[in-house]
């Protein structure tokens, strides 16, 4: 190349840099209002890898491949090979990749799974009659652990995957394999590596203050964007976390949540009203879901405090005013609907499925059970039971009947994912976790 088409050439890839420079400016330049791009160092979960490479152990000498019984001549040679006892045995039948199983007590195997990664293990075991059992352990460690599956019936086996290892350094360790006189039925290793990564997200720039009111408790927002492009954001007005005062407001902001209206009242009750989810439905109304209950009538001081509303409650009726509920708009927000009892309450509202349909998961309480459950509906008013997601003992079932914990779940979220999977996430409330 001479020097004349060096220059040219030169130009030419300083004019792509320059230009790539520019392209990457303009999109960061015309971020939305209040973020900005940044770089986020995170550890994320990479993709699952599944080992069933068994011939690899060693010693190999100590490993026999079994036909399957239809192949009928080749089972027979392999049987008449094999010793009385004390040896492995690696099968690939239809239904699974690989099957490693054992004679008596062979040597010790050893697997080496050739990976550099921080690694979570799991173990693809089969639960088989009489139960199976053997010992495990990575080459850094002292002591086998033994994993023994749960019996099965002897017309009734079944898979199940195992968490063995959390966050192994994979680098250089090998798995060391050890029969215990039981059987085996080794399916598969899995794999699951923590990658390092540099993600590029969008930060916030810019904190705007929707609704402060002194002396007022402001909480449980919930937000939708309008078709018209309005955001509205709705929330629990009270003078304190738990008060008789509790109402439900709504603020919209017309430009893109920089400016926003003063609030407005959509529902108010005689009790405390709380935990509102704004919704657009596919037919362009609104909906709001709340639930109404006397949460200050639990605490005798605070009965006391307010002892005017505990009056008329006990008056009207303890059970009057309380109730999951849901208030329609069919103006973008203007006006609202009388409210609308619904089978069951979650603070997160209502799922929409890509037909229009509606989903409302929420919990049922029935001879000291705990149900988890999703009822469905086409316009919100009427609901039909649809599925039980789950089922745990109440609190004081866990505290009286139940030995081992089960957890006190509450508060359920439904998420209609993009392909159609759903997902229920659940809150645990007297141990603090999700």
């Amino acid at each position: 190349m001479d020097i004349s088409a060096l220059a040219f050439h030169s130009i030419i890839i300083g004019l792509s840099i320059l230009l790539s420079a520019v392209c990457l400016a303009a999109v960061e330049h015309d971020a939305p209002f209040g973020l900005r791009v940044g770089y986020l160092e995170c550890e994320v979960v990479g993709e699952p890898i599944v080992r069933t490479d068994f011939e690899h152990f060693q010693p190999r000498s100590v490993i026999f491949f079994m036909p399957e019984s239809n192949e009928r001549n080749a089972f027979e040679k392999a049987r008449k090979r094999l010793p009385k006892t004390d040896y492995w045995i690696l099968r690939h039948p239809a239904w699974t990749d690989a099957l490693l199983n054992v004679v008596g007590k062979p040597p010790d195997i050893i697997y080496d799974p050739q990976l550099t990664q921080v690694c979570d293990i799991y173990l693809g075991i089969r639960a088989v009659t009489p139960a199976m059992s053997f010992g495990i352990k990575l080459s850094s460690d002292d002591d086998f652990t033994i994993i023994t599956a749960p019996a099965a019936m002897p017309n009734y086996h079944y898979d199940l995957e195992f968490f063995w290892r959390a966050r192994v350094p994979m680098r250089g360790e090998r798995i060391i394999v050890r029969a215990i006189g039981k059987p085996v039925y080794l399916q598969y290793f899995k794999f699951v590596p923590y990658l390092r990564r540099k993600l590029r997200k969008w930060f916030a720039t810019k904190h705007i203050v929707v609704c402060r009111q002194p002396g007022k408790h402001l909480a449980f927002p919930g937000v939708a964007q309008l078709p018209n492009g309005d955001i509205c954001v709705v929330f629990r007005e009270g003078i304190a976390h738990v008060c008789p005062y509790g109402r439900i407001m709504l603020t919209r902001s017309h430009d893109g949540g920089r400016t926003w209206e003063a609030p407005v009242c959509i529902y108010d009750s005689p009790s405390d009203d709380r935990d509102p989810a704004i919704v657009v439905l596919r037919d362009g109304r609104i909906a709001v879901t709340l639930n109404t209950w006397n949460s200050w009538m639990a605490d005798p001081a605070l009965r006391r405090k307010y002892a005017k509303e505990t009056k008329r409650i006990i008056r009207d009726g303890e059970r009057k005013y309380v109730g999951a509920k849901i208030i329609f708009s069919n103006d973008g927000g203007e006006t609202w609907s009388d409210a609308y009892l619904t089978p069951v309450f979650n603070p997160h509202g209502i799922a929409i499925a890509p037909d229009g349909k509606l989903y409302y998961v929420g919990v049922k309480t029935s001879h000291g059970w705990r149900h988890i459950v999703v009822y469905r509906s086409s316009n919100g008013i009427e609901w039909e039971r649809y599925v039980e997601v789950a089922r745990f003992p109440t609190a004081s079932k866990l505290l009286t009947e139940v030995s081992t914990f089960a957890g006190y779940f509450c508060e359920p979220y439904l998420c209609i994912m993009p392909n159609g999977r759903w997902i229920v996430t659940l809150r645990e409330h007297m141990h603090g976790f999700i």
